[in-house]
């Protein structure tokens, strides 16, 4: 059965599948945590108002009895689609100070809280339908698919987010996060977060409790997400044939780049080399998520930052988001560590629907070991971005082997997503049952 209720009141239920936000004192007073490392206060204080109240909500789930105690023999309990769906409505319209928490420079809901937000919430699903073994799993984020802003969210609007598991592996899920007006079928933002879970003694991979879907919409929603992890395993297969595309493809590039990069450079081009930002900073304890390592959602709100002001300083004009095309989680990041971010534009083309420029921006998150002089790749972001101005786009050239490489795989990604799309919106038609807004 799905429960709802609301967190309103100075403590949260433990049963809560609907959160709304009242003021910033009831949420100080709402937020008391049962436990913490030896790091002091509860890490959700220095977190959003959204952030925290979902990782308070996954400490009430930790300490309270559960509805259903785990098998003896540790076998995974099935479980429905509608078990651990969760919504939060943010109240814009109503709540000056929630408002201007997520109040953007131009007056806009800033989208890199939004994402930290996503993050949480996807999260503290996964930890639910986890339930009754989540203390004994490291849940992780693998990866986000491609969130996608069909109409930016209005600051002065209510807006509701929702988010469910749709999918379920051995031992990793897919939550799929939805964004809309409350009472509107018409979804703003959508995205996909995979976890993966891992045993906490062994380190291993530990098989999840399987999602059963309930009812046809549930199931067909299923089918396509296993669909499109078939169609990922084939690609895999066949890497060798994939790398052949990608070393044939830069090589290409690599050509065209040395003929249009002879002196003199058109002012229509310019080398990927001098579209770089970086910048450094070391995390802190306030950045921490509640298992004490450095939280994903503010990675990924960073990367953001950093790729919208490459993009604003590549095209002249405000950019506007259009989408996070991937985020790959590759090792954990830990309190203390120094992070080294760099942004390039990739590549540049137009959208089809209305001619605009298109800015493909990927972004690269090191840890810094500079006492050994080493480091390690952490995260890899890609986003995009579309001009509001009028001024051209200039074309991205590579200036090395390596750099074509990088152009030339994000390219065939890209397309391989929109494949992905094409089928996906082919089986959706294809099922009577569909609805486009669930």
């Amino acid at each position: 059965t799905t429960l709802s209720i609301e967190m309103l009141a100075s403590r949260a239920a433990t049963a809560t599948r609907s959160l709304r936000f009242a003021t910033a004192a009831a949420y100080h007073t709402r937020v008391r945590w049962k436990t913490n490392s030896s790091s002091g206060a509860a890490p959700g204080l220095h977190q959003s108002l959204v952030v925290a109240n979902f990782w308070q909500r996954r400490e009430d789930l930790r300490y309270a009895a559960p509805p259903i105690k785990a098998p003896l023999d540790g076998r995974p309990l099935p479980k429905p689609t509608s078990a651990a769906a969760t919504d939060v409505t943010y109240d814009f319209d109503t709540n000056p100070v929630l408002q201007d928490c997520y109040r953007s420079p131009w007056g806009k809901v800033r989208m890199g809280r939004i994402f930290e937000d996503l993050d949480a919430m996807a999260g503290t699903i996964a930890f639910e339908h986890c339930q009754p073994f989540s203390d004994e799993l490291h849940i992780v984020t693998a990866s986000v698919d491609r969130l996608t802003v069909h109409e930016r969210p209005d600051i002065n609007k209510k807006m509701q987010m929702r988010g469910r598991v749709v999918w379920t592996g051995r031992s990793s899920m897919v939550i799929e996060m939805t964004a809309s007006e409350p009472g509107s079928d018409k979804v703003m933002l959508q995205a996909g977060f995979t976890f993966v879970a891992r045993d906490r003694a062994s380190g291993k991979a530990r098989a999840i409790n399987p999602l059963v879907p309930a009812t046809p919409k549930d199931l067909a929603v299923f089918r396509r997400h296993e669909s499109r992890l078939l169609r990922r395993r084939a690609r895999r297969a066949t890497r060798t044939t994939s790398e052949q595309e990608v070393h044939e493809r830069a090589s290409a590039l690599l050509v065209d780049a040395m003929t249009a990069a002879g002196p003199p450079l058109l002012p229509s081009i310019t080398m990927l080399s001098e579209t770089v930002q970086e910048n450094n900073f070391v995390c802190q304890p306030q950045h921490r998520n509640t298992s004490g390592r450095i939280f994903g959602g503010f990675l990924i709100r960073r990367a953001f930052e950093l790729a919208h002001s490459t993009a604003y300083c590549f095209c002249h004009a405000m950019p506007s988001f259009v989408e996070v095309d991937e985020v790959l989680f590759l090792s954990p990041v830990e309190i203390g560590n120094l992070i080294h971010l760099e942004s390039c534009v990739l590549y540049s083309d137009s959208d089809d629907s209305d001619g605009k420029g298109l800015m493909h921006v990927e972004v690269m998150a090191k840890v810094m070991d500079v006492e050994r002089e080493e480091s390690a790749v952490s995260n890899i972001f890609h986003f995009t971005f579309k001009t509001t101005g009028e001024r051209p786009l200039r074309t991205v050239l590579p200036r090395t082997l390596h750099e074509a490489r990088r152009i030339a795989a994000r390219q065939i990604a890209e397309r391989e997503q929109d494949e992905d799309a094409v089928a996906e919106t082919a089986a959706k038609q294809a099922d009577d049952t569909w609805d486009p807004y669930r």
